[in-house]
């Protein structure tokens, strides 16, 4: 029995002798390895150091101007200082178009709140408003309930509309939230009269037709604005005082037109469209001394006021037309067609032509038999007729010619002037380039 047990003891000797020695190797090669991680390591942190080192030089060094003019403007607030568009006149000084002082409403939906910080009721605001500024009621209410920073409730109103808004805000104790804005809004006196050479402004303030736009950077002037220094809770610093730049006021524009013959020019050609049934029509009136335009008046025309309301017809019947026959129709009255339109001038040119031909002695006043008409004049191949062909003037003076309005006697005489003496004379009156009307859609005119 003792000697098993024996045998049993040494076996197990045995067995843990062999474990030991195996752990004793496995330990040998695993510390075999250790210098080899440690290296790496050391590797990787100094790869890292250098990699943190050089971010700290570039942001330190290199961009520190960068990112110092960032963190400068942060901390400033600027505040824009609306320049006073100037004013449209007449020769005699009358104002045919002003600015006059307005406020735009603006809310932050996130922000609207009464005195005691709670949120208050978008949907009461939003009948509120569409009653006073007379706005759509659920697409301002959609907006109030979106995720958008800034809503803007109403444009460019009066003082009146202002105040009612004023009231409703201050019984509701509504003191966070709603912005009201000084702005200007372009006021005419003479609503419709002169619109197509006045023009008009787009809803920010930029010119869109006429004068308005053509001269649009004289008269806008040059905005100004005022610049403040804030903390980290953006509020407003002593150490940094304001730093003010005054706005530079719109340039008045002198036309010469005269208000009240224009006037009286649109009255008499309505009329006279009227008694023709024409469909448009357009009169000018001129200096013969200076060559100034007096007077420059088109038919159809439009309230400056309201340039987008509808032209010609009321309201339920603009609203059954497409939106392209809706724009054709207001493009084409706002459009001056004195200076966007080419038009013969038929036989007022006569006149010049006769001119012409005095000077250079081709013909005289009175000789008789001078021209020939029989009804019709072979110019190459074309056969120019005269209004009375059915029964010809025959035989004709040039003051005869000239009464009679006779397209033969005309071409004749122009053949007898010549092509290259025509069209120095007309050079000599100014009638072969621009006619230096500082108007929008100017057409160059030419000889025919």
């Amino acid at each position: 029995m003792n000697k098993k047990r024996r045998n049993i003891r040494e076996n197990h000797e045995e067995i843990i002798k062999k474990m030991y020695k195996r752990s004793e190797n496995i330990r040998i090669k695993k510390d075999a390895y250790r210098p080899v991680r440690t290296g790496w390591l050391l590797v990787s942190f100094v790869f890292l150091f250098i990699v943190i080192l050089l971010s700290f030089a570039n942001t330190q060094i290199l961009n520190a101007g960068k990112l110092k003019e960032i963190a400068v403007n942060q901390q400033l607030t600027k505040k824009s200082i609306l320049a006073k568009r100037g004013n449209i006149l007449d020769r005699n000084g009358e104002v045919l178009a002003q600015s006059i002082e307005v406020d735009t409403v603006t809310a932050n939906p996130k922000l609207l709140k009464n005195k005691k910080g709670e949120a208050i009721n978008k949907e009461e605001l939003a009948e509120t408003a569409s009653k006073i500024f007379d706005i759509n009621k659920q697409e301002l209410l959609n907006d109030l309930n979106s995720e958008k920073s800034v809503v803007t409730i109403a444009k460019k109103q009066e003082k009146e509309k202002i105040e009612q808004l004023k009231k409703y805000l201050e019984e509701k104790n509504i003191v966070q939230g709603i912005n009201i804005d000084k702005d200007t809004k372009r006021f005419y006196p003479y609503n419709d009269v002169a619109s197509n050479v006045i023009g008009f402004l787009g809803t920010d303030n930029v010119g869109l037709e006429g004068i308005e736009k053509k001269l649009d950077s004289v008269l806008k002037g040059k905005e100004g604005r005022i610049v403040s220094q804030s903390d980290v809770n953006r509020n407003f610093t002593k150490e940094s005082p304001e730093q003010l730049i005054q706005a530079e006021d719109g340039k008045n524009i002198y036309l010469t037109l005269d208000i009240k013959l224009q006037s009286n020019v649109e009255k008499y050609l309505k009329q006279a469209i009227a008694d023709t049934g024409a469909r448009d029509g357009i009169a000018v009136v001129m200096s013969t001394k200076t060559g100034e335009v007096l007077a420059m008046a088109n038919h159809p025309t439009y309230n400056l006021n309201t340039p987008f309301a509808p032209i010609g017809m009321d309201n339920a019947a603009w609203d059954k037309l497409d939106a392209k026959t809706q724009t054709n129709l207001r493009y084409d009255a706002w459009k001056n067609k004195a200076v966007a339109e080419a038009y013969e001038p038929g036989s007022t040119f006569k006149i010049v032509t006769t001119a012409i031909g005095l000077e250079e002695a081709k013909t005289t006043t009175d000789k008789p038999g001078d021209f020939i008409c029989t009804g019709v004049q072979k110019v190459y191949d074309w056969d120019i007729k005269c209004w009375r062909s059915y029964n010809p003037h025959g035989s004709q003076t040039l003051r005869q010619s000239l009464e009679n309005s006779c397209n033969p006697a005309f071409i004749q005489l122009g053949q007898r002037i010549g092509t290259e003496m025509f069209y120095k004379y007309l050079s000599g009156f100014g009638l072969t380039g621009k006619t230096g009307i500082d108007l929008l859609r100017r057409i160059n005119t030419y000889s025919l």
